[in-house]
């Protein structure tokens, strides 16, 4: 269900948004190629009344629906159509087959209604998504290494607060000073506790709508698995950086071969785009 509820941060700051079953990130969906998945979507948000707005101009503050970003999937109804509209007090069941050829990989999901797609998403409302890899798609030694899950969410108070605005909207209502950071999985700079010189799989995934971040790990060993839920040609690849865009997954083998604290940043900070106002 989509639900609106109250983020307080560890600086006391506190904001409204809406995310799925009232919190972000929302839970993580893990399918294999040849399921049928169903999803019940449920719609608690405030009734926002009907608008006669133009198509991708910003409207429909609650009006909602879902996007599974990355599946090879229909885009029909009951499946994957971003001209689904879920009202206010609406459920909708969608229906997803997903073919027996699709590739194991990361991806997510995330409301896509055009008109609230960049005040939904950008405000916390996604979760991931993990196709499992088939027997023998990978390599034994990856296909065994333990699993850590990254949603990094940038939340930038003040643009989603002048999008709920000129929406005409009135959730999202800021207590404290303004939050601009990146929230992991739903925390403020959690703590990954990792044994030293073994290898690990990171999968990521970015949800903002208009900023990208270069991830580094100093004294750590990055390996390039796949992007945006493919697998590379040749991997894995050694790399210094990873590259996030709004909406992409990374995926790399992670080893600290020494023991100590290491911080997984931005080298480059948060490097803005142009907002994606639909």
């Amino acid at each position: 269900s989509l639900r609106a509820f109250k983020y307080t941060a560890p600086s006391g700051t506190s904001f409204y948004t809406r995310g799925y079953d009232g919190g972000f990130p929302g839970p993580t969906l893990r399918i294999r190629a040849g399921d049928k998945v169903k999803i019940r979507l449920s719609n608690e948000l405030k009734d926002d009344g009907d608008s006669n707005a133009a198509h991708n101009t910003l409207s429909d503050v609650n009006t909602t629906n879902m996007h599974t970003h990355g599946l090879h999937v229909t885009s029909s109804a009951p499946g994957d159509s971003i001209f689904i509209k879920v009202k206010p007090g609406e459920t909708f069941k969608y229906e997803y087959k997903i073919p027996e050829f699709h590739m194991g990989g990361t991806h997510w999901y995330h409301p896509h209604h055009h008109g609230s797609t960049a005040l939904q998403a950008g405000g916390g409302a996604a979760g991931m998504i993990i196709v499992e890899d088939a027997p023998d798609e990978v390599p034994p030694e990856i296909a065994e290494l333990d699993e850590i899950l990254l949603l990094l969410a940038h939340v930038d108070t003040n643009t989603i607060a002048g999008i709920e605005t000129r929406s005409g909207g009135e959730l999202h209502q800021i207590a404290g000073r303004a939050l601009d950071a990146i929230i992991v999985n739903g925390q403020f700079e959690p703590v990954a506790r990792l044994r030293t010189n073994r290898w690990y799989r990171f999968r990521t995934v970015y949800a903002a709508v208009e900023s990208s971040l270069e991830l580094e790990l100093a004294g750590c060993e990055l390996q390039l698995l796949a992007k945006d839920g493919v697998y590379l040609h040749e991997a894995p690849r050694p790399v210094s950086t990873i590259y996030v865009y709004p909406g992409a997954r990374a995926d790399y083998a992670l080893r600290c071969p020494t023991s100590g604290s290491f911080e997984l940043v931005s080298g480059g900070g948060l490097r803005r785009r142009r907002l994606q106002q639909g």
